[in-house]
């Protein structure tokens, strides 16, 4: 399984500036010296995963993962953030990003659930990791506000975020960054906001850019498929 690049090519500058060297960080989760200089590029996603884990450990920053999901956006997601941007609704938006998300990673899942008026976006990995989960977590629902926001508006806030971790010695950095309580020791990882959010318009969306973008994320998709098929 591997993931998009994306914005973890700000990891190894976060990296840096918290004091430490990325190089051997880089390396101890099995990449190539060069591996997040290219958003476009693909990492393993077991790789992913210890650069993020190693980060926090080596730096001393236990919310290291809050501040590499910190900076992804949605022009970070390639096709399928372009996908999401130009959808009608925040709601549609959402429901391309499900369908479409193993294009950019193959080692996590993304899931609505509507009950009682409210909406939990979440994500869930679904492959063996090995070692703690909780820097991918923190940094998946990190993103996943970023992304809610551009839907939604910059002073849009979850009512709770959901994350499976046990609590941090300090809470802090992840009330400020989130706006919202946050339920530490849960059960998944989710956003869970007032269900109507998912129909607020997404501003700006261009339906024209919208369909450029299904038929290039359709076209993305065959290729998968092929290429998977290729490997069995």
């Amino acid at each position: 399984p591997t993931r998009l690049v994306g914005a973890l090519t700000a990891v190894p500058g976060l990296i840096r500036q918290l004091g430490a060297d990325p190089a051997p960080i880089i390396a101890g989760a099995g990449l190539a010296p060069g591996a997040l200089d290219d958003p476009a590029s693909r990492i393993p996603y077991e790789g992913f995963a210890r650069v993020l884990r190693d980060a926090a450990a080596r730096t001393g920053c236990p919310h290291f993962g809050l501040l590499a999901g910190g900076a992804w956006h949605l022009s970070d997601l390639g096709l399928v953030g372009e996908l999401i941007r130009h959808a009608p609704t925040a709601g549609q938006g959402l429901e391309e990003f499900i369908v479409h998300h193993h294009l950019n990673s193959s080692g996590g899942v993304a899931f609505l659930v509507r009950r009682e008026g409210f909406a939990d976006f979440g994500y869930a990995i679904y492959i063996p990791v090995a070692g703690s989960t909780a820097t991918i977590y923190d940094g998946v629902m990190a993103a996943t506000a970023n992304i809610l926001r551009e839907l939604c508006g910059e002073d849009w806030n979850p009512a709770e975020v959901l994350l499976p971790r046990s609590a941090p010695a300090d809470p802090a950095p992840y009330r400020r960054f989130f706006r919202a309580p946050i339920r530490f020791g849960a059960e998944y990882a989710a956003l869970r906001f007032p269900e109507d959010c998912l129909a607020r318009p997404v501003e700006g969306a261009d339906p024209a850019r919208l369909r450029l973008a299904r038929e290039r994320v359709g076209a993305a998709g065959r290729t998968t498929i092929v290429r998977m098929a290729s490997r069995a």
